[in-house]
């Protein structure tokens, strides 16, 4: 005889009770703008003489474009579509391009930030920083696929 008390099953603990997926698009939406901001601030970082942008800079500036461009795309997309398989793949693509930007960044390092408010110690940091994104990349995109496998959720 059980002699605990009993609750009754609530929404959460019944199984057959499927979660409502979270609305992403206006997640999507702004993820657009910011990519339309950042290719702006991009491509214009030499017109503007930022003190910190090196005339290295025009050698990175057409793969981050692409990154920037394919975002944009990405996520336009993703407003009006986003299963899974279209998502895992398009996010693996621009993982693969982040990671090649990241890597440019960190071979050409088209920074300078002696002149930028005395913060030139950033010099010796920000590389650092980049390998730690692209690893982050990585981990990521390994991550993703294997949720993407084990059917779990993908959009984190």
């Amino acid at each position: 005889m059980n002699l605990q008390p009993t609750t009754p099953p609530t929404t959460s603990q019944n199984p057959t009770q499927q979660k409502k997926p979270k609305n992403r698009k206006p997640g999507y939406i702004v993820n657009v703008v910011l990519n339309i901001l950042f290719l702006y601030v991009a491509n214009h970082l030499i017109v503007w003489e930022a003190q910190f942008i090196k005339g290295e800079w025009a050698q990175v500036l057409g793969i981050i474009n692409v990154s920037i461009i394919m975002n944009l795309i990405a996520y336009a997309l993703f407003v009006l579509y986003d299963g899974r398989l279209f998502y895992l793949v398009s996010r693996s693509a621009l993982d693969v391009v982040s990671f090649i930007v990241g890597y440019r960044l960190y071979k050409v390092f088209p920074f300078d930030f002696n002149g930028f408010f005395e913060m030139g110690w950033l010099n010796e940091v920000v590389p650092y920083l980049l390998i730690l994104g692209m690893v982050g990349i990585i981990i990521s995109l390994i991550v993703r696929v294997a949720r993407f496998a084990g059917n779990k959720n993908i959009y984190y």
